[in-house]
């Protein structure tokens, strides 16, 4: 995975900044009494939303739009928005405001676009909008707007070898579902390649919606003038993304997740961004398949049941499996804590001293690695969240 050194710079193709997590875009929402409306058109687009769910109402969405093109190689999407804050304190009765919704993406930063939208360069961003005569207000009304459609982005180098067989492993994992727009797609494309959970427009806290993608294949086939613009001559190939989208204020209500304006989007913590990116993946993956096969073989050295458990490891190994989806496949056959604990403890005893060091299992510890970044968690990351029986938070993601 991306290694920091000392000058700030990583040794595989990532900077500091760019290797945290980061905002990709989001829906800048002001209220209409803030702004002055300079565009002839705008007006009369009106697109109609459910905050509880991020749905537009109008199915035609994108048509009741205004798409301004900025150096010919990004797009900003204006629409007039009846938001909804929800009810009312003196009442049941909701309370609905018209704001313009202004959708930014990071490729408005430039060559800064793998760091993402930043409290550093809002302002640059408010200049460049208002440059564009469409609307008009105050830095201060710009920063204080409302946030919706939150997509957070985190990005790191992997061994595109690695990939698909990362993606297989976790579209395995996932139960099938008839819902309408969940579940997981893996897509391996030549325009792009990775895996996708449940889908941005249809997410619900429930079902949110998860990505993990080649970042720098998608850049490559899918936005070249701006690679060659912004980015080139700089080596993308080996990027891989993950990003989530934080949306509606009922994602926000069972997260608790405190985003309202686009100043408490950029002065999230890191530790925030990670906090909620593990709870999507505790809920997405909460009915994993973690199941075992097995055939037969001979180990010398070990006890008959350890020579059984190690077989039984570099099955699972062999499959794909890291060493901590294995743990916690086992772990969840037990009721009983000690007997848990002690499972884990000769698990990792049989593994380390047997397993490890052998050749053929060297892609496991990639796994781990790649599974890691993709989790926003540790190595041991199912093991402990799945455990953490204190954490009311948890408690209700896994139900």
């Amino acid at each position: 995975m991306v290694k920091i050194t000392e000058k700030g710079e990583t040794t595989q193709g990532l900077s500091v900044k760019e290797s945290l997590y980061g905002v990709d875009s989001l829906a800048i929402m002001i209220p209409l009494d803030l702004i002055e409306i300079t565009h002839p058109t705008l007006n009369s687009m009106t697109i109609h939303v459910n905050e509880e769910t991020g749905e537009p109402d109008n199915q035609s969405y994108k048509k009741n739009s205004y798409k301004d093109v900025i150096d010919g190689i990004y797009e900003i999407h204006y629409r007039i928005t009846n938001l909804n804050l929800g009810k009312s304190d003196r009442d049941d009765n909701p309370i609905i405001i018209k704001c313009l919704s202004i959708g930014v993406h990071s490729k408005i930063v430039g060559k800064k676009y793998f760091e993402g939208i930043t409290d550093e360069e809002y302002y640059s961003i408010y200049s460049k909008l208002m440059s564009r005569n469409i609307f008009k207000c105050t830095y201060k009304d710009f920063e204080e707007a409302y946030a919706e459609d939150i997509d957070v982005k985190i990005d790191s180098i992997m061994e595109m070898g690695l990939f698909p067989k990362l993606t297989k492993y976790l579209e395995d994992l996932i139960p099938l579902t008839k819902r309408i727009n969940a579940g997981v797609n893996r897509f391996n494309r030549k325009t792009n390649k990775g895996v996708q959970f449940n889908t941005r427009k249809g997410s619900t806290s429930r079902h949110p919606y998860l990505k993990m993608y080649s970042k720098g294949l998608e850049l490559l086939s899918k936005s070249m003038e701006f690679y060659n613009d912004k980015l080139s001559p700089r080596d993308v190939s080996n990027i891989v993304r993950t990003e989530y989208t934080i949306r509606g204020a009922q994602m926000k209500r069972d997260y608790q997740i405190n985003m309202v304006t686009v100043k408490d989007v950029l002065n999230t913590s890191q530790e925030e961004f990670r906090r909620i990116h593990q709870l999507i993946v505790l809920k997405l993956f909460k009915d994993a398949n973690m199941s075992l096969k097995t055939n037969d073989k001979d180990k010398k050295g070990l006890l008959p049941m350890d020579e059984t458990i190690c077989y039984l490891i570099e099955l699972a190994l062999e499959s794909g499996k890291t060493i901590d989806l294995i743990i916690h496949g086992l772990r969840k056959r037990f009721t009983d804590k000690n007997a848990r604990s002690d499972m884990k403890l000769k698990v990792e005893k049989i593994y380390n001293e047997n397993i490890k060091s052998v050749k053929r299992f060297k892609d496991a510890e990639k796994m781990e690695d790649a599974f890691m970044f993709f989790s926003g968690g540790s190595k041991d990351f199912f093991n402990q969240g799945f455990e953490d029986e204190s954490n009311e938070q948890k408690d209700w993601i896994l139900k």
